[in-house]
C-alpha cells in the first residue's frame, strides 16, 4: 500500500504491508521486483490537491506497462491489480445512508447501487474523464451496522 499526495511522491512512496516488516522498496521498485507476477497495488489517495498528480498512472493502467525512469525499459504491469482508496464523496455516502427510512438496517443491494450511481459523477469530477474511463467500478464504503460493529468488537477481544 502506498499513500499518495503528489506526482512527485507517487513512484517514490514506500510500500507498506500490515503483514510484513517495513519495506525500503518504493512503489517504483515494487513492480520491478514483482514483474509479470499477479500482485495488488493499493493506493491510499489522500489529500491530493490536484488530480493531475494521478496522470502518471494513465500509462500503466492503459498499456499495462510503463517506464519508471526516462530512457529505461518498460516494466510489465499487465498482471497488477490497482486499487485506490480515497474519501471523495464521503459526505454524500453519510447523507445517503442517514436519509434511508431505517439507517439501522443493512443497506439493500438496490440502495447500494443507487449510491454507486450517485457517487460516480463526484469521482468523475475529481479524477477527470481520462482516469475515470480506466476505473472499472466505484465502490462506496458504507458505515457498519450495529451488528457488524459487534462482530468487529468480538473479533478484537
Amino acid at each position: 500500500m502506498t499513500t499518495l499526495r503528489s506526482t512527485y511522491n507517487l513512484w517514490r512512496s514506500y510500500s507498506m504491508s500490515p503483514y510484513q516488516e517495513s519495506s525500503s522498496d518504493t512503489l517504483a521498485q515494487f513492480p520491478l521486483n514483482n514483474e509479470s507476477e499477479r500482485c495488488v497495488v493499493v493506493l491510499d489517495i489522500e489529500k491530493v490537491d490536484d488530480s493531475k498528480a494521478l496522470y502518471t498512472l494513465l500509462m500503466p493502467w492503459e498499456l499495462g506497462r510503463c517506464s519508471l525512469e526516462a530512457g529505461k525499459r518498460h516494466v510489465n504491469l499487465m498482471k497488477v491489480i490497482w486499487l485506490g482508496t480515497f474519501n471523495i464523496g464521503c459526505n454524500l455516502v453519510f447523507e445517503h445512508y442517514n436519509s434511508r427510512p431505517d439507517p439501522s438496517k443493512p443497506v439493500t443491494q438496490e440502495e447500494y447501487r443507487d449510491l454507486m450511481d450517485l457517487l460516480r459523477p463526484r469521482v468523475s469530477q475529481f479524477l477527470g474523464a481520462s482516469l475515470l474511463s480506466r476505473v472499472i467500478t466505484v465502490l462506496p464504503c458504507i458505515p457498519f451496522t450495529a451488528e457488524e460493529k459487534m462482530a468487529v468488537a468480538a473479533e478484537a477481544v
